[in-house]
């Protein structure tokens, strides 16, 4: 967030639900301003106190219980029509035909921007489906911040309904000092900008084989990594994706959809000299050209 955004009063909200809050400590002048970090917080409901029942007349309830006994209807020739036939019990409702299941009815999705949490896989999620499509979620923070090992799932089921997680959002783990590993689910599309930055931890990453989308600054300043894989259906880049990386040796390039257009001009701005970029043999003379028009130089490795 910028920096004008910030304030020293409380954040405050009426509404009920998940809240994702930005601080850090000001510095004085012999110290610098901390790193802004998030932290995702509840406002639950008020609870709701039922209204108090009338008190209820018994012996008029016993008067009307013994008419209603006593007075049964009779059927067209005079008989009690009231009466269960001998053997047989009254019918209680109509029974599904033999093998149909009986009808569930189905748990509606929760509105676009709705943001959930994930309890088995400790997490915050934002709805990012409309009315009509598939269910739908992005992989929005991690709750548990002392977790080292983290996988953003293929799938979440919460309150009866399963979503697709389809994004790691924007600055989903910005700054977290403590994860080491993260592995991102086959049904993301989308790595948000800044969804990475800053974990000077984190060695080992994982990338979803449909990720199409590498937001800017995705990767910046993960200080421990040293190799990354963009996977083979990447056709977006953003603006300085892998700026910072220290111990980075090496680019596996999988995917053979990389154009211009779509790659931002600082895409690879910051890489390391001594990084060796590999890429498909088919491509390999286009993306030489293209790779040094987007921020590798002469100095780079691309075989």
């Amino acid at each position: 967030p910028k920096a004008s955004l910030f304030s020293e009063e409380l954040p405050k909200a009426a509404d009920a639900g998940y809240y994702t809050v930005w601080y850090k400590v000001q510095g004085d002048a012999t110290h610098r301003d901390t790193q802004a970090m998030p932290v995702v917080v509840r406002i639950a409901e008020a609870a709701v106190e039922e209204a108090p029942q009338d008190p209820v007349d018994k012996d008029t309830v016993s008067e009307n219980t013994t008419n209603e006994q006593t007075e049964t209807p009779k059927d067209d020739q005079g008989g009690e029509s009231g009466k269960a036939e001998e053997g047989k019990k009254p019918e209680e409702g109509k029974k599904p035909e033999e093998g149909q299941k009986p009808e569930e009815q189905k748990a509606a999705p929760k509105e676009t921007g709705t943001v959930l949490e994930d309890t088995g896989n400790k997490a915050m999620v934002e709805v990012i489906s409309g009315s009509g499509e598939a269910p739908a979620v992005s992989y929005k923070a991690a709750t548990d911040q002392t977790a080292k090992t983290i996988v953003v799932p293929d799938t979440v089921t919460i309150d009866g309904v399963t979503y697709d997680v389809k994004a790691v959002a924007d600055g989903a783990f910005k700054n977290n000092a403590t994860v080491e590993k993260i592995t991102v689910g086959k049904n993301v599309e989308t790595i948000g900008k800044d969804a990475f930055a800053g974990c000077k931890k984190l060695k080992s990453i994982t990338i979803g084989e449909n990720v199409t989308e590498i937001g800017s600054g995705a990767f910046k300043n993960c200080k421990a990594i040293t190799k990354v894989v963009i996977t083979s259906k990447v056709k977006k880049i953003g603006a300085f994706a892998f700026k910072g990386m220290k111990k980075l040796k090496q680019i596996i390039i999988k995917t053979t959809k990389l154009e211009k257009k779509k790659i931002h001009k600082n895409a690879f701005k910051g890489v390391g000299s001594k990084v060796k970029v590999k890429v498909p043999k088919s491509k390999k003379k286009a993306y030489i050209t293209l790779l040094r028009q987007k921020g590798l130089t002469k100095k780079h490795k691309i075989k």
